[in-house]
């Protein structure tokens, strides 16, 4: 009994490892997206401009095959748009509002009138990890980034898809200039590939800042694809749409092959369930070696008598 005791210490601390580690893995995957009720639903998603809802039931084979894809998701759209999911069969009240009649269900929810509910569009593709950041990133709108968060926006690190930044003067920023145009262009066609973005500077301070941080951009306005290291500004005008397409079909092709290079993913909550199956292998493991051991133990006794 005394040699089993230290045994026993050991093995509880590997169990409470395990919990540890699991708690943890779930709370990361918990923090990039909302598990919803039909009491948080509406005020939740009023706060987003936009927002990626999904329907579910516990006990669906479809949903539970996606779940790593839709975690994968959010992990890879983190900062970009907030997901949550919402079980119908718990949640009855929303799901009838939705009229859902299977599961999974996916739908944008786009928040353009703050006293109006939000632009409901239903996804209707594979439930692949390409098609349904495509799906996201063509309903996402050209987002308005502040000077001091472009660094952040266009840099991103760990997580595709690239950034394509607009960078404006004064006069390039009005909304009936050629260059908003063929940005807008842009961001029609090449939408379900980036993630677009614009920053208006407004001072030569601005300006200082700006070419501090992209080095390459020799003036404004200016056309930007980044991503981590990789930084691409475009040599040419901003007005051909011929060209500027050329541009974005370069990098469309670039970040096709960064997709391929990349090893491939595991999502926290595969994670989770891989190290949970590790632990319980490894308790298995453990017991069987206590009970041989002390079986052992009791044959030399009796031999020893």
């Amino acid at each position: 009994r005394p040699q089993t005791r230290p045994k026993m210490r050991l093995l509880s601390l590997f169990l409470v490892g395990c919990f540890v580690i699991f708690a943890l893995g779930t709370a990361a995957t918990a923090s990039l997206q909302d598990e919803l009720t039909d009491s948080t639903f509406w005020p939740t998603i009023k706060k987003e401009p936009i927002y990626f809802v999904k329907f579910y039931l516990k006990t669906c084979p479809h949903c539970i095959r996606l779940a790593p894809t839709w975690d994968r998701v959010a992990e890879s759209l983190s900062g970009i748009i907030r997901l949550g999911e919402l079980e119908a069969r718990e949640q009855p009240k929303i799901s009838n509002e939705f009229h859902i009649q299977g599961v999974p269900a996916m739908f944008i929810l786009k928040n353009t009138n703050a006293d109006a509910k939000p632009q409901q569009i239903e996804y209707q593709g594979d439930r692949s990890f390409p098609d349904l950041i495509s799906f996201v990133l063509k309903n996402l709108p050209v987002r308005e980034v502040k000077v001091g968060d472009h660094v952040s926006f266009a840099k991103v690190v760990g997580t595709l898809p690239f950034r394509a930044l607009l960078i404006e003067d004064g006069e390039s920023a009005s909304e009936g200039s050629d260059v908003v145009k063929v940005f807008g262009q842009m961001h029609a066609r090449f939408g379900p590939k980036f993630v677009f973005g614009k920053v208006t500077t407004t001072s030569a301070a601005d300006v200082t800042q700006i070419q501090k941080d992209f080095p390459e951009i020799r003036s404004l306005p200016a056309l930007v694809v980044a991503r981590a290291e990789y930084v691409e500004v475009f040599d040419g005008s901003l007005t051909s749409e011929e060209d500027v397409s050329k541009f974005f079909d370069h990098n469309s092709d670039k970040q096709a092959r960064v997709e391929q290079e990349e090893k491939p993913h595991i999502s926290h909550t595969s994670f989770s369930l891989i190290f949970v199956l590790v632990c319980a292998i490894g308790v298995v493991g453990c017991i069987i070696i206590a009970r041989g051991r002390g079986g052992k133990r009791s044959v030399d006794t009796h031999k020893s008598a």
